[in-house]
């Protein structure tokens, strides 16, 4: 623009025309780089204060270095400051020029239009990137306390989202609660994120504040309680007969007064989460905070609620209403359900596939509960019936190839050949409460059955279960054969012969023989052609290559592992080992998650050497991987990762 107004002037000397071609083409490609600049001003002047702290040669530089009596963050401040003067010239000639001069009636007002929008835009990214700034520096700043010590293992950046480049802090101050001391007060400074509401305790040392996290509450699981309750008062003698810290010798004026926020969350609270309500009260220090902290928090959850709809990774259905399972009242006397059935608590599900007459293919939904398992066609939630009587049902599962039907109840572990399981498919909808079909088998022969899963193995169909042994547990690997298992369906005498001569494991032979565990386990899932058992010491990854290659995972060696890790490993349940970016895998625990490599040891740590650990929102109850996506089962949601 320069050089275009330099020839302008050499050109049209002594009375210049026009200049505001080049003013005007230049103001309009003005826009994308100045917000573009705008928006890492903030971000650039935190990086120079965080070089400052903590780089002493650059401070010197600093320090002693200057252009035209100005230093470094008053240079890069310049063309923040120029945006606002350049408009003072163009005015000035608009004010000069003639009354019928076409600039000063049409092109430069259609110039200080165009500043004009860009510094309110650019007032708008400041805004925002001076806020990421901040976010940043709080992000170099959060601690993660766990059990009354320091442990900085916490992955805040996963845990919180923080290495997420659209996250934007909404709000951040000052707030107080009640101390633990009566009368006393105790400051808390609360970050509002986009995702997270983070409530902090601040404590200096050596000029360097560190904010300790007490509470981080998911947007999703919060819900604004009473805004509008009557202020208290500030000043109140302590259980010692003073004034607290914040009023003493102070008379009390309509000014002494804290407002209160009241917020209920189902959260993590420092490395414990729960499922009960937490109910969190703070206290505004005028009713203007009070407000304010209401409107962003309102904002932020309606916000939040809008993104996770437009990025849901799976889709919910319902597959019954809520007549269709009950569970019974205490003292209850009849019939109930939507077909006089109390079916109790449901505590599985799987798909099956039959064939009506014609040969075409009819899906169904097969519910296992405490009173028996209930069936529907799927899609239609009007036609669930309960087919079969048994008690307590706690797993089922198809072997789809196989037409088997694998059902655990009350211990024992049945299976029934799907095409005699249920009637007719011309007569589905009719059935009501059958009898249990009389061809099946009880795949295990002593003791109780606790777990099963379903995997493949070098192209084999496995089934493996565990039983419990006193204080050891057994675990079984069966596969199915396949002709008996055609054979047997066909003709219901086979079941009193095999009774009869002990053939316990007709239709399935084992694949490996039983293997025991030194402890009670708690589930068991296949994992790339390994099997892997929950215990209390962990996780025991079994070879059905080589039984002798098992190990147990992690390896809790002291050196490696951590002494707050293993207590914490300690006091959660394991519930299994999945896979990770890159050839990490993720063992997940009740309350939270971390990473090993394949021989068991840790393989993210922190500058420190501290193992990083991610935490779920709720205590689990179970896990499951649906690739790329775990999925975290809790009493009141599902989360993902």
């Amino acid at each position: 623009m320069l050089r275009k107004l330099f020839k302008i002037q050499r050109d049209e000397f002594p009375v210049l025309k026009s200049i505001t071609a080049p003013v005007y083409d230049t103001a309009l490609n003005w826009v994308d780089p100045y917000i573009e600049y705008f928006a890492q001003y903030p971000m650039a002047v935190l990086a120079i204060d965080q070089e400052l702290a903590q780089n002493p040669r650059f401070k010197t530089f600093y320090e002693n270095t200057h252009y035209k009596r100005q230093d470094l963050k008053s240079l890069i401040y310049r063309p923040v400051d120029r945006l606002a003067k350049i408009s003072f010239p163009l005015v000035e000639i608009q004010r000069r020029s003639p009354p019928t001069n076409k600039d000063g009636l049409e092109t430069i007002p259609q110039i200080l239009d165009i500043i004009g929008y860009l510094r309110r835009a650019t007032n708008v990214v400041v805004d925002d990137g001076t806020m990421k700034a901040k976010l940043w520096g709080y992000k170099q700043s959060l601690v993660y306390p766990f059990a009354g010590e320091i442990e900085t293992c916490l992955d805040l950046d996963l845990c919180l989202g923080l290495n997420d480049p659209l996250r934007t802090m909404v709000h951040s101050g000052k707030l107080l609660r009640e101390s633990e001391t009566a009368g006393e007060w105790s400051e808390v400074f609360v970050l509002l994120l986009d995702n997270y509401l983070i409530v902090t305790a601040p404590k200096e040392k050596e000029g360097v504040t560190k904010y300790y996290i007490e509470k981080r509450i998911a947007l999703e699981l919060l819900t604004l309680g009473s805004f509008t309750n009557a202020p208290v008062p500030r000043f109140q003698p302590t259980s010692r007969g003073n004034m607290n810290i914040f009023g003493r010798g102070r008379s009390i004026d309509h000014k002494d007064y804290l407002y209160p926020l009241h917020l209920v969350a189902y959260a993590s609270i420092t490395g414990r989460p729960t499922a009960s309500c937490l109910n969190l009260i703070l206290y505004a220090d005028g009713e203007e905070s009070r407000t304010k902290w209401r409107t962003e928090l309102e904002g932020a959850i309606g916000l939040r609620k809008h993104v996770q709809e437009a990025k849901m990774a799976f889709h919910l259905t319902a597959l019954s209403d809520l007549e269709t399972f009950r569970i019974a009242p205490p003292l209850a006397l009849g019939p109930g359900g939507s077909n006089g059935w109390i079916s109790g608590r449901v505590h599985c599900s799987a798909t099956l596939t039959i064939f009506n007459e014609q040969g075409g293919r009819l899906q169904l939904i097969a519910a296992g509960c405490d009173e028996g398992i209930g069936m529907a066609l799927q899609g239609d939630m009007t036609t669930w019936r309960r087919l079969m009587p048994l008690k307590g049902v706690t797993q089922c599962a198809t072997l789809d190839d196989f037409g088997i039907f694998l059902v655990l109840a009350e211990g024992d572990l049945y299976a029934y050949p799907i095409e005699n399981l249920v009637p007719a498919a011309r007569n589905f909808i009719m059935a009501s409460g059958g009898a249990r079909p009389r061809t099946f088998q009880r795949m295990n022969t002593k003791s109780d059955v606790h777990h099963f899963t379903i995997g493949t193995y070098q192209g084999r169909t496995l089934v493996a279960y565990v039983m419990k042994h006193g204080t050891d547990s057994i675990v079984c690997v069966q596969e199915p054969v396949v002709g008996k298992i055609s054979d047997s369906s066909r003709n219901n005498s086979w079941w009193s012969s095999a009774r009869a001569t002990g053939q316990g494991k007709y239709w399935f032979r084992d694949y490996i023989q039983p293997f025991k565990v030194a402890s009670t386990a708690f589930d068991c899932t296949f994992f790339k052609g390994k099997i892997v058992i929950p215990f209390n010491k962990g996780f025991h990854v079994l070879n059905l290559s080589n039984l002798d290659l098992s190990v147990v995972l992690p390896r809790r060696d002291e050196s490696r592992f951590g002494s707050i890790l293993a207590r914490r490993c300690e006091a959660s349940r394991p519930l299994g080992i999945f896979p990770a970016s890159g050839s990490d895998l993720l063992a997940c625990y009740e309350d939270f998650g971390f990473w090993i490599d394949r021989k068991g040891d840790i393989s993210r740590r922190n500058s420190n050497g501290v193992p990083y650990i991610i935490e779920w929102e709720c205590k689990a109850r179970k896990v499951a991987y649906h690739e790329p996506y775990l999925l975290i089962f809790t009493p009141r949601f599902i989360e993902y990762l």
